[in-house]
Parts: structure tokens; C-alpha cells; sequence
């Protein structure tokens, strides 16, 4: 069946449930186009900072919400199948994001209104920029090697958003890393992602983005990834692991090697290659 254009759609807001006792949801989408069938009503439930429980998809399933439609700022706490059998769909608010600035998304005076959004979303930390360049990055290593040097100043333009950004992004790849490649992950403890900063034998500081996974303690054994912005020299990214009986495995790239051919920090290239040294590793 084709849905009716979107202007022949009426929102509510803060609505009950069909039947009493469900609570209220967000949003109600109803259809003013006359059809011979029954059109869907669809409902969405939106969650920012509070997590999505099963026990609230389950009461809104028995008190009537047919097509319910979850949308959340992180992945959702309840599994993909427990949520896949109560027949609601799910997304992010970052999947928006990503619709409405990518090359599919709105054209002509729509895209105006899109990217307007995408910005806004961003503002309120609903979603973050996936488009991060290596321009971008490097803006960033200069604000903060500004910061750490007595006596310079900087305007920063946007140097701390992109750090955030950065940080979004990272916690997104660990999150699929774990979720789509190594589920035996999931229980291991989490550091980062965080920023930290090092300062070489040459005393040249190294300021860093990343995380780690470890089952113990993390001084024992743990594997992660880091986005490095040294000083000086190329930006690069790198793999570590360092083993329960004190063995270490390291790999480092350029990070302009995980750029997309557009220009922009690829997450599948990133992926990828943590899937392969984790592997070859043999980390779990």
C-alpha cells in the first residue's frame, strides 16, 4: 500500500495509549487522506538521556500501539531479537542525522531545511558530524596544542565540537565492534572513549582519542584503538593489544588511510581492521 505525501499527515504530541493504563507517547502520526483501507497509525517513542526498556515497548503493545517505532540517541539497552519479537522497529537519531546530510538525502529548498535540522540535532547532542576530515582533525591538534602551550592563543571555531564529534564516533565503532563482530565482548569492562596525552623520549606531546576493552584489571590485558594527533608529524590512528602474560601486539596506519573517497574518517575501514587484528590476535 503507498502512503499519502507528507503534508496529508497530522502529528500529535504527548498522546495516550489506544487503550487507558499505557501511559503517553511522544508522537502519533494519523493520515488525513480518505483511502478504502484503513491507514496505520504510527507511534514514536523518543529517548535521549533515559534507556528504552522492554517492560515500556511491552505495556504499550498491550494497550494498543500496533506500529510503534523507537527512536533513541544510543543504541537500545533491550537486544535486537528481544525487540525484533515484540514487533517494534527501531532507530536512531543518528541514522536521521546521516539521512538528512548524506548524498541521498533532501535536494533543492528541501535540503536547506534538512541540514538546518541535522544542526540543530547536533546542538541539542542528539547526533554528531560523521563527516570528520582530516582537515577537520587537524584543526583540532592545533587547539589543543594551543592549550597546552603557556602564553598562545587561538580562536577555535569549531576544534572542540570536532573533538566531540570524535569521541561520538569512536564510541559508535567500539559499540558495532562489540555488537557485530565480537558479541563475547560484551561483557568486558570499558574505558574511553576518552582523551588522554603523552610525551615521547623526544618530548614531543601526543594527544590521543580512544578506548579500551578489558576483562580484568585494566593494567593486566586489554585491546582498543586510538586516533593519534602528535605535535608534530602525520595524524595517525593505531590497534593495540596487550595479553594476560604481559604480550603486546601493536599496529599503526596513517589516518588518512581510513578515509572514505570522499575525504571522511570511514567507520567500516575502522572496523575492518580492528576485526582482523582481533583475530589474529586471538584476544578472547
Amino acid at each position: 500500500m503507498a502512503l499519502p505525501k507528507a503534508e496529508q499527515w497530522n502529528c500529535a504530541v504527548e498522546v495516550p495509549t489506544p487503550s487507558p493504563g499505557g501511559g503517553r507517547i511522544d508522537i502519533r502520526l494519523t493520515s488525513t487522506s480518505r483511502t478504502r483501507r484503513p491507514l496505520p497509525v504510527f507511534y514514536l517513542e523518543s529517548k535521549l538521556g533515559s534507556p528504552l526498556t522492554r517492560e515500556q515497548l511491552e505495556r504499550y503493545r498491550k494497550r494498543g500501539v500496533k506500529y510503534l517505532i523507537a527512536i533513541t540517541k544510543s543504541p537500545p539497552d533491550v537486544g535486537r531479537k528481544e525487540i525484533a519479537d515484540l514487533g517494534v522497529f527501531t532507530l536512531r537519531w543518528q541514522d536521521l542525522h546521516r539521512r538528512l546530510v548524506g548524498k541521498r538525502g533532501p535536494t533543492g529548498s528541501d535540503r536547506f531545511i534538512a541540514q538546518s535540522l541535522a544542526a540543530y540535532m547536533e546542538e541539542l547532542g542528539m547526533a554528531y558530524r560523521e563527516d570528520l576530515t582530516l582537515k577537520d582533525l587537524e584543526l583540532c591538534r592545533r587547539v589543543l596544542n594551543t592549550i597546552a602551550t603557556p602564553d598562545k592563543e587561538i580562536v577555535p571555531r569549531n576544534g572542540f565540537e570536532i573533538a566531540d564529534a570524535c569521541l561520538s564516533l569512536l564510541k559508535d565503532v567500539r559499540l558495532r565492534f562489540v555488537d557485530e563482530f565480537h558479541p563475547e565482548l560484551s561483557t568486558y569492562h570499558v574505558w574511553g572513549p576518552g582523551y588522554f596525552n603523552w610525551i615521547d623520549d623526544d618530548g614531543n606531546r601526543w594527544d590521543a582519542f580512544g578506548w579500551d576493552l578489558y576483562k580484568g584489571k585494566w593494567s593486566e590485558a586489554r585491546f582498543g584503538c586510538r586516533f593519534w594527533l602528535p605535535e608534530r608529524s602525520a595524524l595517525l590512528c593505531s590497534v593495540q593489544f596487550r595479553g594476560t602474560r604481559g604480550s603486546e601486539k601493536y599496529e599503526e596506519r596513517p589516518l588518512k588511510s581510513i578515509l572514505s573517497k570522499s575525504g571522511t574518517v570511514n567507520q567500516e575501514a575502522l572496523l575492518s581492521w580492528l576485526d582482523r587484528c582481533a583475530k589474529r590476535w586471538k584476544v578472547t
